[in-house]
């Protein structure tokens, strides 16, 4: 718990706030016991007078601090080109679990082979 507030007060820092605007917070962590997420864990934020928060992105709207914004697909793969890395693919809106990553995968072959298909009947 307490790395979760060291993280708090990071991204609070991050998102222009002050270290001064979490004191007296508290993190809990509690882990998944059911389901087929069983194992995994979240974290809980709540502020002096008891209200809870389920991440660092609604403490920081709660504040009313700027929120960073992540680079899009299309951004991160002209910063992977420059840095020469692998680009990066959309996962097309279907999560991140192992299981959505596949789907995502799937949907990306598909259609890869159907833009190689049109291709190949417009000659």
């Amino acid at each position: 718990a307490n790395k979760c507030l060291q993280a708090l007060i990071q991204y609070v820092e991050a998102c222009g706030g002050g270290p001064d605007l979490v004191k007296n917070w508290k993190a809990t962590v509690e882990i998944r016991k059911e389901g087929s997420t069983a194992g995994s864990f979240d974290v809980y934020y709540y502020d002096p007078t008891g209200r809870r928060f389920r991440s660092r992105t609604e403490v920081a709207r709660f504040l009313r601090l700027d929120i960073p914004t992540q680079p899009s697909v299309s951004e991160q793969n002209a910063i992977a080109i420059a840095s020469k890395k692998k680009p990066k693919t959309a996962n097309l809106g279907f999560g991140r679990t192992k299981k959505a990553r596949k789907r995502a995968n799937h949907a990306q072959r598909f259609a890869n082979l159907t833009a190689h298909m049109r291709l190949s009947l417009a000659d």
